[in-house]
């Protein structure tokens, strides 16, 4: 029984390293398109579509990053606003914007219908005003950096992809945030072979971050890929499942050094954040839920106090490597991630238990609304 406890618990470690090593390898972050040459009067018109509530915090930082882009980018692009029901400042600031930028507008949301999710529901929305060749979804806490639309935009021409979605670079600040939000990372980089996303058919490699998703308007159009989603929390990784499904060319990246996002700004706020997606990413199947926990920390304990000390050391090695690869991969701090990995290790236990909880007992709310 030991022998074949620890042949389980190594073995998913090994899979897992695995796959972390082959992301490291193949170093599946969005490059510099250097030799691809845009030219304005190509006429390929961007929309830039955000949907905001209560985001009086980001949505000035969003706004003047890209205005102060749209003089720099090769690319014409117009910028719109979808003001979801604030009861803060954001209509507010946003309409600063447009008076003094011809290429911001705002749109006031409309009531959300029976059936929908709100961000969905709003997505759906600025779809429906935006005009351009391509739809760029970002949320409103991100930052971009010169050159990564023009990336983005050719990396779409080059491999003729209908949908492109980047993870970006985590900002962290509060010692909160960088015990937690390290995690997105680690879950994605040591279970999914990233660059399989555009390679293989398989709707089951898929990844998506709607923090940032660039598709093609006119397969944008004709899927409506928001409606298809609209009451599924989770709809980012779906979206990415249903275009691969429907055969579509899609790509899933890491927009390391050009796409940036502070997600939360706080340990509570982002314990909240994670809580609300993370039991999903599973399919809310509970038992390979709590199993995959105790896979990746709390059944080692037994496992070094029973196994030789050798097997000891090399799962040491290999749980170590593994953090190291996924910190160089993200862009973080390799050192603190590798000290923090058995408090992080501990909290994500915990975020797993309370999203499995809020998810089984209907009590997911997220911006004053109910999910």
């Amino acid at each position: 029984m030991i022998i074949l406890f620890s042949c389980v618990l190594l073995g998913f470690l090994v899979i897992r390293f695995c796959v972390t090593l082959y992301n490291l390898i193949t170093y599946p972050v969005l490059p510099n398109a250097a030799n691809y040459t845009f030219n304005k009067s190509q006429n390929l018109l961007l929309s830039i579509l955000i949907p905001a509530r209560n985001e009086e915090k980001n949505i000035e930082k969003i706004l003047q990053n890209l205005v102060e882009l749209s003089d720099l980018e090769a690319i014409n692009f117009e910028i719109i606003v979808l003001n979801d029901h604030s009861t803060d400042n954001t209509a507010q600031i946003i309409t600063q914007f447009t008076a003094q930028n011809s290429k911001i507008k705002l749109v006031n949301g409309s009531p959300l219908p029976e059936g929908w999710l709100g961000k969905n529901w709003a997505c759906h929305q600025l779809a429906e005003v935006g005009k351009g060749n391509f739809y760029l979804f970002l949320d409103a806490d991100v930052q971009l950096s010169n050159g990564a639309i023009s990336n983005s935009i050719a990396r779409m021409h080059t491999y003729k992809l209908d949908l492109l979605s980047l993870f970006p670079q985590q900002q962290m600040h509060s010692f909160g945030e960088q015990q937690i939000v390290p995690l997105m990372h680690y879950l994605l980089l040591n279970l999914l072979p990233l660059r399989l996303v555009r390679t293989s058919t398989l709707p089951s490699l898929s990844a998506a971050n709607g923090q940032f998703m660039l598709f093609n308007a006119s397969i944008y159009r004709q899927y409506l890929f928001h409606k298809k989603v609209k009451n599924n929390v989770l709809d980012d990784v779906n979206i990415m499942r249903f275009a691969k499904e429907s055969k579509l060319k899609t790509e899933v990246l890491l927009g390391n050094n050009q796409v940036f996002c502070r997600m939360y700004t706080s340990g509570s706020e982002a314990f909240k954040g994670f809580s609300k997606n993370l039991f999903l990413g599973f399919g809310k199947n509970a038992i390979g839920f709590q199993l995959y926990f105790l896979l990746i920390f709390w059944l080692w304990f037994p496992f070094w106090l029973w196994v030789d000390w050798r097997l000891s050391f090399l799962s040491f090695i290999l749980i170590a490597m593994q953090s190291i690869f996924i910190s160089i991969l993200a862009n973080q701090n390799s050192l603190r991630n590798l000290i923090y990995h058995p408090l992080q290790m501990i909290l994500y236990t915990f975020i797993g238990l309370n999203s499995m909880y809020i998810h089984l007992t209907n009590q997911v709310e997220w911006k004053g609304r109910k999910v």
